[in-house]
């Protein structure tokens, strides 16, 4: 049977993607820089640890000032500016990044020219500043750099980066500011004019990704450098012969190209990039959808001609509801059309979210098809849907310490597109009381220093109590150098729901592993294999 081989788990990776209040400062690897190197010729030449950000972004960290003020920057070949943002920005675009306070560096000098500058990814405005720059722990004098002021919000608010460095030649550098890497020229602080990248796609505590100054290191390659000369200096721009693949050529009388670290993929004319994903079997097809390799054919879906206010702040292109067909519009899920088309082995599928703080090399993940028991513990807990819509389903009650709710059983909610826990406005006025939380007119806010004392809430299913940690329901980052503390309990605003609805947001799914089953209409819970590292403290219910 032809179509039974199509029927396997198909395993999708969530890339991660913080809310603005979450993704303050939240750096879940290893990222000191360090001058030390496996190979002895090269024991002086300064590197900087990278960081594979899901195979598309690499990042290191520098600092700026004295005393130092640290941010994760993009080490651009594609560009010749740095910049980093300024305390004074207050778009969007800065809430999630770490800014400069030129009021804290006693080593700060005023420029103040006003500055326009156009990356890859997208455009900002600023002014120039002047300070010491710390890279790989030597330190740049009087490096002139921007102070971003006005980030383009869509193109810069959900980088993991704060700042880009610009690795290109002075010639193409706006307003003539000498690159950071020039500057360590002249500044003899490199024992050569070179710099190495070694990019490593895989998170491994031997191969960390490098950018190494001043020099390479041979155990990152195994033959010798090929050599060609750059032909504009501007950017790391060089001759190409010709392009081959299979039989197939492009480029035939030559062409130019760029090494350009700034850019995650490989760009070129149109008409021959054309010719290569076609080679590769890259297509489009109107009438199916490709998701994990298997075509779901003649799906219906929704072309957007106007958005609602999310989609310019937002790092996806669109929503695919997981919803059960009462609730779509032209009974269209597209989880529905592939039990049809016979493409799963079982009608269900799972979600596994990592929030990266206790194991951060392990993805999330959405499993169609099927759910990975490598991922929790024990066995799945079952409760049944009640209300084929959304994924509704009873909870016999709710604890927090001694004070109950929900006492004769309520209906909940499972909401991967929510990060919080949501409930009636009686009920999170009297958790939130009972933490110690309070408002700031945004957000409720926890002291610190209280949450390992905070108690354990607890969700009954059939019995049985699902808890949550204080560790788990309070958010924490940073904020202008300061650990800030809020608490993950909203009250629900008037919508689809009805008021004495919970809904079990990503703090949920972060500790429950959950299955979704729409052959049986029900739900699976057990707790996540990645809370066996987890510090938080669970008090009895």
């Amino acid at each position: 049977n032809i179509m039974n081989c199509f029927c396997v788990a198909s395993r999708i990776p969530l890339y991660k993607i913080n809310s603005v209040r979450k993704s303050i400062a939240i750096d879940s690897r290893n990222n000191l820089v360090t001058n030390t190197s496996n190979s002895n010729h090269s024991a002086d030449i300064p590197k900087t640890s990278q960081f594979n950000c899901h195979i598309r972004q690499y990042y290191g960290v520098i600092s700026v000032g004295t005393p130092p003020q640290k941010f994760k920057v993009l080490f651009d070949t594609g560009a010749s500016n740095f910049f980093v943002p300024s305390i004074i920005c207050d778009n969007v675009a800065c809430l999630s990044h770490s800014k400069y306070d030129s009021n804290k560096s006693h080593s700060y000098i005023e420029v103040g020219t006003y500055i326009g500058l156009d990356y890859a990814v997208g455009t900002l405005t600023g002014y120039l500043s002047t300070d010491v720059v710390n890279i790989a722990g030597v330190n740049v004098q009087n490096q002139t750099f921007t102070e971003a002021v006005a980030p383009d919000p869509e193109a810069f608010s959900f980088l993991i980066y704060d700042g880009i460095l610009g690795m290109s030649y002075p010639e193409s550098s706006t307003k003539g500011v000498p690159p950071v890497f020039t500057s360590m020229i002249e500044q003899g602080l490199v024992s050569a004019p070179v710099f190495s990248f070694y990019l490593s796609r895989h998170v491994s505590l031997n191969y960390d990704s490098e950018l190494i100054l001043g020099g390479s290191d041979p155990i990152y390659y195994d033959t010798e450098f090929t050599y060609v000369n750059i032909t504009n200096k501007g950017y790391w721009q060089f001759a190409m012969n010709k392009i081959k693949m299979g039989n197939m050529s492009l480029c035939v009388d030559g062409c130019e190209a760029i090494a350009h670290t700034g850019f995650p993929g490989i760009s070129g004319p149109a008409s021959e990039i054309a010719l290569i994903n076609k080679w590769i079997g890259v297509y489009h097809r109107g009438a199916e959808t490709i998701i994990a390799g298997i075509s779901v054919e003649n799906q219906t879906f929704g072309e957007a001609t106007n958005e609602l206010g999310f989609g310019v702040q937002s790092r996806f292109d669109g929503v695919l509801g997981m919803g059960y067909f009462p609730v779509s519009e032209e009974d269209t899920p597209f989880l529905l059309n592939m039990v049809k088309q016979n493409l799963l082995t079982r009608p269900v599928f799972s979600i596994f979210l990592n929030n990266r703080e206790l194991l951060p090399e392990l993805d999330s993940e959405l499993i169609i098809g099927d759910s990975d028991p490598s991922l929790y513990i024990g066995k799945l807990i079952y409760v049944n849907v009640t209300r084929k819509g959304y994924w509704h389903f009873t909870m016999d009650k709710v604890k927090m310490g001694g004070t109950t709710f929900c006492e004769n059983s309520c209906s909940a909610v499972i909401d991967i597109a929510t990060t919080m826990i949501i409930g009636s406005s009686s009920d999170i006025t009297t958790i939130n009381r009972l933490i110690g939380a309070t408002s700031n007119g945004r957000e409720m806010i926890v002291d610190c220093d209280r949450i390992r004392s905070l108690p354990t809430i607890c969700f009954f299913v059939n019995g049985i109590p699902l808890r949550l940690t204080n560790e788990d329901y309070i958010i924490e980052f940073e904020q202008k150098g300061q650990k800030k503390c809020i608490s993950a309990f909203e009250i629900a605003e008037p919508n689809i729901y009805k008021e004495s609805t919970w809904i079990l947001g990503n703090v949920f799914l972060y500790r429950y592993y959950t299955e979704f089953d729409t052959g049986n209409d029900r739900l699976g819970f057990a707790e996540t294999e990645v809370h066996v590292y987890s510090k938080g403290h669970i008090h009895e219910c």
